[in-house]
């Protein structure tokens, strides 16, 4: 990395650190800046191909009942944009309207134009509804935005991609050395936002993982921000006020259970039980489904 044009082997983090990557003068670009999420932190900001600053994770996802009409000023992901466009197009082939898919209860307005405008990226579930009334295949949606993704980062080296996820993750590591004890009141909620975050780290890493072939740094940056995800979840399933979905991922794995396995067990869908992994709400039946697996494993799985 460089910083003023020299290069450096690391460099302490603080508001408005200005880096490039690769190059001195032409390398990727990356700023850091002050973040609140109701904790203040830092965040890497990098520059997307149109040239304006774009966080270094993946979108957020949204909520069935965020109203979007009234936030008109999000950030416009690139590939987002190019699978929302794909969906309005076969909305337009189909005489689908937004208004009559959110009647059907196939998803929110608010998600639909969200998406169509490349500013969010709907729940898990959701997305298989938004599938189904399309006419295309499960996982079509996820395809389409990872080649997306992928078209987009071409110009970019591997190389950059793993320091721009490196410093992500000491960033996100600091804030989890400034956790507070797990007995603390605030300690789930702080813990959830966080674990959030990694999880969308994981999900943007893994596609440049997958579209990068003969890539190690890539695959060892992969490899960082998933233990430091597991190391995370196992940690928050423990605290008292714990989280279904972090309670689930902690048994099934001192089971050897994949998430398959855990979904089949529950009889419930493995979307719906990764969702709630990544601290998305459920509906009451797979959640009811989740606890009443929960109870069962109990008795049998590894504690802290």
């Amino acid at each position: 990395m460089y910083v003023n044009e020299r290069k450096r082997s690391s460099v302490p983090i603080a508001d408005g650190l200005a880096l490039r990557l690769g190059h001195p003068t032409e390398g990727l670009p990356v700023v850091f800046e002050l973040a609140r999420d109701g904790h203040t932190h830092l965040a890497p900001v990098i520059a997307s191909p149109s040239g304006a600053a774009a966080p270094a994770h993946a979108a957020p996802a949204l909520d069935d009942d965020e109203d979007l009409d009234e936030d008109p000023s999000g950030d416009i992901d690139p590939a987002l944009a190019h699978v929302g466009a794909a969906v309005a197009a076969r909305r337009a082939e189909l005489d689908l309207t937004q208004r009559g898919l959110a009647r059907d209860g196939i998803v929110a307005g608010a998600t639909l134009i969200a998406l169509e405008k490349g500013r969010r990226w709907p729940r898990n579930a959701t997305l298989g509804k938004l599938e189904g009334a399309l006419g295309w295949q499960p996982g079509t949606l996820n395809q389409l935005r990872e080649e997306a993704a992928a078209a987009s980062t071409d110009a970019v080296p591997a190389s950059a991609l793993a320091d721009v996820i490196d410093l992500a993750l000491v960033a996100l590591s600091a804030r989890i050395t400034d956790l507070p004890e797990r007995t603390e009141p605030n300690f789930t909620s702080r813990a959830t936002a966080i674990l959030a975050e990694l999880h969308k780290l994981e999900i943007a890493t893994a596609t440049a993982a997958r579209n990068a072939r003969g890539s190690a740094a890539l695959a060892v940056a992969l490899g960082a921000v998933r233990a430091r995800y597991n190391d995370l979840m196992l940690h928050a399933a423990h605290a008292p006020n714990a989280t279904v979905g972090q309670r689930l991922y902690a048994a099934r794995r001192a089971l050897g259970l994949s998430a398959d396995e855990a979904a089949n067990a529950a009889g419930i869908d493995t979307t719906e039980l990764l969702s709630a992994e990544a601290g998305e709400r459920l509906e009451a039946r797979p959640t009811a489904a989740l606890e009443a697996l929960l109870d069962q494993l109990a008795p049998v799985a590894p504690t802290a």
